[in-house]
């Protein structure tokens, strides 16, 4: 991978730092937590959200019968 990069015009120290950064986005920990926590944190918000603007022109359709 590196090479190619070399090879596209890329210093070598720069071809082997992005080879670096890319390998340490794949370890199964950070795999893991953007997976199995981010994602279901991030739907579990914005239903919260959500739920709380439903709940709250409910509480006003409520209140104008």
């Amino acid at each position: 991978m590196a090479d190619m990069l070399i090879n596209m015009g890329l210093s070598e120290d720069d071809a082997y730092a992005q080879v670096d950064d890319a390998k340490e986005g794949l370890e199964p920990a950070k795999q893991f937590l953007s997976g199995f926590v981010y994602a279901p944190a991030f739907y579990i918000v914005v239903s919260l959200i959500v739920s709380a603007f439903v709940k709250e022109k409910k509480a006003a359709e409520i209140e104008t019968n």
